[in-house]
């Protein structure tokens, strides 16, 4: 398993190009360590913060299976998805999605409609969930992070071309001197 670093309260999410996005995460094998827990705690810090659906620990630079989701926006409504994996998917829909990672970008892909997941919560606890439409892009979106997939990644040769300039911004903005060495 991945290590969950030591200063979790100074994690950020990280943006495009940073190398974090890009790798895959590892499993978490004891999902009641007390680590786990204060991660996943910053996790929904960043993502009220950013006011957004859902957040993936490689999007903090942290190389685990773990996500959240808040469809809704709710403080206190986000749902922990700990080694996630899609078991089942149905039909297709065409979505219109942006990313924290990637501030500024949306793009119009292509996703499952329906899918059902198997995932654990914070005690280890084994669930599956069935989602449709919203709720099953969102889970389908922030799963990609722990593979290392962006949505850009998924765009039509079209879609790219069309956010080019914002990518080739981002990837002059990038400070690669600011990324830990591990």
């Amino acid at each position: 398993m991945a290590d969950v670093p030591q200063n979790i309260d100074e994690l950020k999410i990280i943006v495009y190009p940073h190398p974090g996005l890009r790798e895959i995460a590892q499993p978490v094998t004891d999902p009641a360590d007390p680590q786990i827990a204060r991660l996943v705690e910053r996790m929904r810090q960043l993502l009220g913060v950013a006011d957004g659906v859902g957040i993936a620990a490689p999007q903090l630079g942290v190389a685990l299976r773990i996500f959240l989701a808040n469809p809704e926006r709710e403080p206190g409504k986000e749902l922990t998805f700990i080694n996630p994996e899609i078991i089942e998917t149905e039909g297709w829909r065409d979505t219109e999605e942006g990313c924290l990672s990637l501030p500024g970008i949306t793009l119009k892909l292509r996703r499952r409609e329906r899918i059902r997941m198997r995932y654990q919560d914070l005690t280890g606890r084994s669930f599956e969930i069935d989602a449709k439409g919203y709720v099953a892009t969102i889970l389908q979106h922030e799963g990609d992070h722990l593979d290392g997939k962006l949505i850009i990644d998924r765009a039509s040769m079209m879609g790219r071309l069309a956010v080019r300039d914002k990518i080739k911004h981002l990837e002059s903005e990038f400070e690669p001197e600011k990324v830990a060495v591990k």
